[in-house]
């Protein structure tokens, strides 16, 4: 696989698409039935807000006492958009133009990978996770379409730890 270095996220979403951005990682990657760019430079837990009904504001809880998470946003036709933000500790809402229906995956670190990315990070295809090698710190690879990446050359981690609240 090959990781396409941006500056921005693209507005079409495709599913297992990496890139980097900034010198961090994201896959496109189906959570929850919805695609989003999901961090690989931490683990996360994470929760989707589904808004059915238009509105111009949406009220997200997430009750986690913290204001440092990272979020996407998308329309009803699955359209990245960039709404303004007001944050506080345990909620936060998204001010549309006009209103507005879709959903919004909110990510929350639980643990930062002290690592900076870069696009020669070797991705590759594996049936289980290989032995380690000093060589492999810092590659992400991909065991059954699960991505796992080499921490310090010393374990594998999987990088699709998450929650559903």
């Amino acid at each position: 696989m090959k990781i396409k270095k941006v500056q921005e996220f693209p507005k079409i979403l495709q599913k297992d698409e990496i890139i980097e951005i900034s010198d961090k990682l994201y896959i496109c990657y189906d959570i929850g039935g919805f695609l989003s760019w999901y961090p690989l430079y931490e683990e996360t837990n994470y929760i989707t807000h589904i808004q059915t009904r238009k509105s111009a504001i949406w009220h997200i809880e997430h009750n986690l006492g913290t204001n440092d998470f990272e979020y996407f946003c998308y329309d009803e036709k699955n359209n990245l958009i960039f709404p303004n933000v007001i944050f506080n500790k345990n909620s936060f809402e998204l001010h549309f133009d006009i209103a507005t229906e879709g959903f919004v995956s909110v990510f929350i670190s639980t643990k930062k990978h002290n690592i900076t990315f870069k696009s020669n990070n070797v991705i590759s295809k594996y049936k289980s996770l290989p032995k380690i090698f000093p060589e492999m710190k810092d590659k992400i690879i991909f065991v059954k379409n699960e991505p796992y990446i080499c921490i310090n050359g010393e374990y594998w981690d999987k990088l699709t730890k998450y929650s559903n609240k």
